[in-house]
């Protein structure tokens, strides 16, 4: 048996400009992001007969992968385990999903990072060897090409690669990674705060319009917030990130609503100088940033989490 630990993500500013659909109409997209110490585990066995059986929210056995309901774990199958033939290269699977964090909704990429995991623990076990890139490569193009998710392509090459990177998107194809020092102390005044609110995200993502102008200076608040990153301007990131959530508001209605909007009033309360929701919008993680964030703790008791920034991404734990 082998596990696959992928960390999750915090994106930071520029998310919807790696939507392949608003690239071309913006000129090129790009976003920070860092993944942090929350992980998804996929646990992937061997089996001595032939099913596939399958352990996430529910329980699914099959003896056909094209049979399973789980849509990103049937296509990935489809995709890695068939030969030429259309027979299986491993014959009899279990696979077993666990989270540190709900799975579903939360804005910090576990649909990419189970896609990425699984991908590599896939390979791995089949003895074949992709690149890191190849690797959230493919992730993208089974998401958005294959199943049509209408998300962008920033959170598969987060996982992937782990760390506080800018990723620059020059056309819908191509990704280029850099990575930004000196992020622990950002993650000094960092908190992240689950808001309980059930979303359908491919919807929210669906109800993007392309405001051209606003997704512009999405954009451009890349190239500001990194200097921020290198000389530890907290404040002033906080600063840009309140814009950066009046900016995504203006994408769709749906981003926020009442519930958000009053957990944004009590961070604020306690001192917060900036926030955004995480992911498509309407609930999830809001994401603070505070002087002392262990304040929110006293405010919102345990839907609170403290991230650390952690520089590896998909990596193979244990065999």
């Amino acid at each position: 048996m082998l596990v696959v630990k992928v960390p999750l993500r915090i994106s930071f500013f520029g998310g919807g400009t790696d939507i392949p659909r608003f690239i071309g109409k913006i000129g090129y997209g790009q976003v920070i992001s860092c993944t942090f110490n929350r992980y998804l585990y996929i646990c992937i066995n061997k089996r001595f007969d032939s099913q596939i059986r399958v352990s996430y929210s529910k329980t699914e056995i099959v003896n056909w992968h094209e049979n399973l309901e789980h849509d990103i774990i049937r296509e990935v199958l489809h995709k890695f385990t068939l030969d030429r033939r259309g027979k299986y290269s491993i014959k009899g699977l279990e696979i077993i999903l666990c989270s540190d964090v709900p799975s579903r909704g939360t804005g910090l990429g576990s649909s990419s990072a189970l896609t990425v995991g699984l991908i590599k623990g896939l390979l791995y076990l089949m003895g074949e060897h992709y690149d890191t890139y190849d690797i959230a490569d493919n992730a993208c193009r089974l998401e958005i090409d294959i199943l049509g998710k209408p998300q962008g392509k920033q959170d598969a090459f987060a996982v992937a690669f782990g760390g506080l990177n800018k990723l620059v998107f020059p056309n819908a194809m191509d990704v280029e990674i850099t990575a930004i020092p000196r992020a622990s102390q950002i993650f000094e005044h960092l908190c992240l705060i689950r808001i309980p609110v059930e979303k359908d995200t491919d919807a929210i993502l669906k109800s993007y319009k392309p405001k051209i102008d606003i997704l512009k200076k999405m954009r451009n608040q890349v190239d500001v917030a990194e200097k921020f990153f290198r000389y530890w301007e907290w404040e002033l990131l906080g600063a840009e990130l309140k814009k950066a959530w009046e900016y995504k508001k203006q994408l769709s209605p749906q981003v926020s609503n009442k519930t958000v909007e009053a957990y944004i009033k009590r961070l604020e309360k306690i001192g917060a100088c900036g926030y955004k929701l995480l992911g498509a919008g309407s609930g999830g993680f809001l994401l603070g940033v505070l002087e002392d964030p262990k304040i929110a703790i006293s405010e919102f008791g345990d839907k609170v989490i403290l991230p650390k920034p952690v520089f590896e991404g998909a990596q193979i734990t244990q065999i």
